[in-house]
């Protein structure tokens, strides 16, 4: 069955307008996080890295401090959180239940290690992959053939378990079941998927990158813009759900 994804939309938007606090508190949250992040890490790279320009970067040469390391998976971890709560929230608000913050918190902790899982068995792939064509593309290397193979393999992976992420997190069952009812809903609705994985992951994140480009340079607008791209990403949060939620209802017919 074909998902009309400009209901979808009309969907996420008409919730948002019914929970503006929801948007409000989930977009200054991921605010805070992506801009302490940010200074963090900028802070932590030294000075001779920062120094150097593109044309003179040496990757081989390359040594960053653990710290950095360190950063970026707690920066990963804090986004993870975030978006397993808004998920947890948008379908409480879904079903007209509620939890309490210590329950919410325990819920998303217990969860936390198969989500890992997770995204080790689906994201993982694309990302290595991706990795492997940006770096070929940087020092001006061909592609192998089985690195081609890996892209393709990783994009259709992720595609199809897309959101294993999100039914993991909102039902009761084990990662084995999770992957297994995932793949059944998305027999013959591949395309379904793959124009959810384009407007979520592609469209939303251009027209981020297209807003940050507007920087002056200025705190105040940094700050502003930031804020904006995380309202954006709060929405396709909210449209990550009402897909999902529909998906599911149609039996991926």
């Amino acid at each position: 069955m074909k998902i009309n994804f400009t209901q979808l939309f009309v969907d996420s938007w008409n919730f948002v307008r019914n929970k503006p606090k929801f948007l409000l508190q989930f977009s200054l949250l991921f605010t805070v996080e992506t801009i302490v992040a940010s200074y963090l890490l900028v802070n932590a790279i030294p000075e001779n890295l920062t120094s150097i320009s593109l044309n003179q970067l040496d990757i081989n040469s390359i040594h960053l401090p653990s710290q950095i390391y360190l950063l970026i998976f707690l920066h990963f971890l804090c986004n993870l959180f975030l978006f397993s709560w808004a998920i947890l929230d948008i379908y409480l608000f879904s079903y007209n239940q509620s939890l309490s913050i210590n329950q919410k918190i325990q819920r998303i902790l217990q969860r936390l290690p198969g989500l890992f899982a997770i995204i080790i068995l689906i994201i993982l792939p694309l990302i290595v992959s991706i990795l492997e064509v940006s770096l070929a593309a940087f020092t001006h290397s061909n592609l192998s053939f089985v690195s081609i193979l890996s892209f393709i393999l990783g994009i259709v992976i992720f595609v199809r378990f897309c959101l294993t992420f999100v039914d993991y997190l909102v039902r009761n069952i084990s990662i084995f079941q999770c992957l297994q009812q995932q793949w059944r809903q998305g027999i013959k609705n591949s395309s379904n998927l793959f124009l959810f994985c384009l407007i979520n992951y592609f469209f939303f994140s251009f027209v981020m990158q297209l807003i940050m480009s507007l920087s002056n340079g200025s705190t105040f607008m940094e700050v502003v813009l930031h804020l904006i791209c995380s309202a954006i990403y709060v929405f396709s949060i909210i449209f990550t759900y009402r897909f999902y939620s529909i998906f599911m209802q149609n039996g991926g017919k």
